[in-house]
C-alpha cells in the first residue's frame, strides 16, 4: 500500500493548469520516490539539493535509490533546503541546535509540511516489510505494544539489534 498522491504534492506546491503533476492516482511507495519528486519538483538538480542542504550528492543518490533512510536530522536539512534555505549559511550553533530560520508564516508551514511528509515516507519503508503489518485506511495494524517495541528497537545499536534478533529466532524455534 503507498501513503503519497501526487494530487496531494500537486496542491501542496500550488501547482495547478499545465504544472499540474499528472496522473491523480499515482502514489509513492517509497521515500527515494517522494524525495526525487518532491526536488525536481522545486526544480533542483540533486547537487543543489547537496550543496544548499550540506548533504552530500552521493548520499542523496542513495535516498532518492532507497539505498538508505535518512535521521530525523537529514530530513529537516533536506526540508530546509527544498523551501529555498540555504542550510550551509547557519552558524554553527545553528546548525548543531536544529534552529531553523523562516521569513514567512507559509515558509514555516510548508517546512514542517515537507519533514512531515518525508518522515512519514521514511517510517513506512522501516516497517512496510514487517510480516503481518498492513495499512488500513491509512493506519497501521499495529497495536500501540507493537509500535512501542518497534521504536525501541529503532533506537539499539547494530549489535544489540543483532543480538536481539537471534534471541528472538532462539525462542521463536524453541
Amino acid at each position: 500500500m503507498s501513503i503519497f498522491s501526487k494530487n496531494a504534492l500537486s496542491s501542496f506546491f500550488g501547482l495547478s493548469g499545465e504544472d499540474y503533476i499528472e496522473e491523480e492516482d499515482y502514489e509513492f511507495e517509497n521515500f527515494g520516490s517522494l524525495l526525487k519528486t518532491i526536488r525536481i519538483e522545486q526544480e533542483f538538480t540533486s547537487s543543489e539539493l547537496a550543496e544548499k542542504s550540506s548533504i552530500s550528492q552521493s548520499y542523496i543518490s542513495q535516498l532518492e535509490n532507497n539505498v538508505r533512510l535518512p535521521s530525523d536530522s537529514v530530513i529537516e536539512k533536506l526540508a530546509y533546503a527544498l523551501i529555498g534555505k540555504d542550510f550551509s549559511r547557519l552558524t554553527d550553533s545553528e546548525k548543531e541546535s536544529g534552529t531553523f530560520y523562516f521569513s514567512a508564516e507559509s515558509e514555516t508551514k510548508k517546512f514542517k509540511e515537507i519533514v512531515q511528509y518525508l518522515k512519514d515516507a521514511r517510517d513506512y519503508m522501516k516497517i512496510k516489510d514487517i510480516p503481518g503489518f498492513r495499512f488500513d485506511d491509512g493506519e497501521t495494524s499495529l497495536s500501540s505494544d507493537e509500535r512501542e517495541l518497534l521504536e525501541g528497537f529503532s533506537k539499539l545499536s547494530s549489535q544489540s539489534k543483532q543480538q536481539l534478533i537471534s534471541y528472538l529466532n532462539f525462542l521463536l524455534n524453541s
